[in-house]
């Protein structure tokens, strides 16, 4: 046997090809079903946007047994580590406050407000897990606070990436969810996974990347995800600043996906086009214009009329004669003047709060 082989097969990494397919492995461990699975997840937005709620309420339904986003089951209960570095006690009890709204604060979270950088951080939070073997996530708010200092020569891919290995190593050898918190950079990008901060290095050693998109001052937003072990989606979210709670705009993550199609669809359209985008949207097998005319009390020209409009601008699909469903292909490609001309007897325009620029 050749040393390759021998170290390979001592270490549990070395497979041919058969022998890989005959293995039976354990399906992974999720802190959040869909949306984190074991490993390094990070989870970036603007600054104020909501991040830091969003991952303290995650960590609350984890260390209860409760739902994660409102929706998602996460029992039985499991400890939880939550790194809050950017906030003080005092602020933490009056958002547990909040949040709690009267129910008793779970004893399986942890919260800790100072921490040391890397390595020293990862080994305390190694030993952590040492002591705490039923823990399901750990929660770095934010990653800034414990990465060393960048030397003025380091190469940032090369640094980014010896980072979020380091973090990864850790929930690998324990079997466990550990979320980074980041932000995202100001520029503009056509891909939405682009702007998290920092280099690709981050992205490219991560299992999962979240990116949380919201408007100012809007309660609306959309949740996008990629990985390994994840499939790629968008998801749309409501924030409660009454509650300080997220939650699915749906009762599950499929119907989360549903809505951000459909406000993409009827983004910038009159409230009739977006009442028969809705519409057809909720109809899975589909919708013919005496349907929208019965529904919505309209002649069926009329009815026709939108129906085909919608469809020639990508926001609806057309899967047989005379029948419509859902179906955005690309709304991109839209002129502001068709729509202009369409609707142009509209003054009322139809708003869809809470999506990102």
């Amino acid at each position: 046997m050749n040393d390759l082989e021998r170290v390979g097969r001592e270490r549990g990494c070395y497979f041919t090809a058969d022998q890989l397919l005959d293995t039976e492995f354990p399906d992974p461990r999720w802190a959040v079903e869909g949306l984190i699975p074991e490993g390094l997840t990070l989870l970036a937005g603007a600054p104020k946007l909501g991040k830091s709620w969003l991952a303290l309420g995650i960590g609350i339904s984890i260390a209860a047994g409760g739902y994660a986003l409102g929706s998602i089951e996460t029992a039985p209960p499991a400890d939880v580590l939550y790194l809050a570095l950017e906030d003080t006690p005092r602020r933490l009890k009056s958002r547990l406050t909040k949040m709690l709204a009267g129910e008793p604060a779970p004893r399986g979270l942890t919260i800790m407000t100072q921490m040391p950088s890397m390595p020293q951080a990862t080994e305390l939070i190694a030993g952590w897990l040492d002591e705490h073997r039923d823990a399901r996530l750990v929660v770095v708010d934010v990653l800034g606070k414990i990465r060393p200092s960048l030397a003025a020569n380091a190469d940032r891919y090369d640094a980014d990436y010896k980072v979020i290995s380091a973090l990864k190593q850790i929930a690998d050898n324990y079997g466990i969810a550990i979320v980074a918190v980041t932000h995202v950079r100001k520029m503009a990008d056509g891909d939405v996974f682009n702007t998290v901060s920092g280099s690709t290095g981050l992205t490219g050693a991560a299992d999962t990347t979240l990116v949380l998109r919201r408007a100012r001052g809007e309660h609306g937003a959309s949740l996008h995800i990629t990985g390994r072990d994840v499939e790629e989606n968008e998801y749309a979210l409501t924030f409660a600043p009454e509650t300080g709670t997220w939650t699915l705009d749906g009762t599950d993550l499929h119907q989360a996906a549903e809505r951000v199609a459909t406000n993409k669809a009827v983004a910038g359209v009159s409230d009739d086009m977006a009442a028969v985008i809705e519409l057809v949207n909720s109809k899975p097998e589909g919708v013919r214009a005496g349907d929208v005319a019965t529904a919505l009390g309209w002649p069926s020209t009329k009815a026709t009329t939108y129906l085909n409009r919608a469809c020639d601008q990508g926001r609806i699909s057309k899967p047989g004669r005379g029948l419509f469903a859902a179906g955005v292909m690309s709304v991109s490609s839209v002129s502001s003047a068709e729509v202009l001309d369409f609707e142009r007897h509209t003054n009322n325009r139809h708003h869809t709060p809470g999506m990102g620029a």
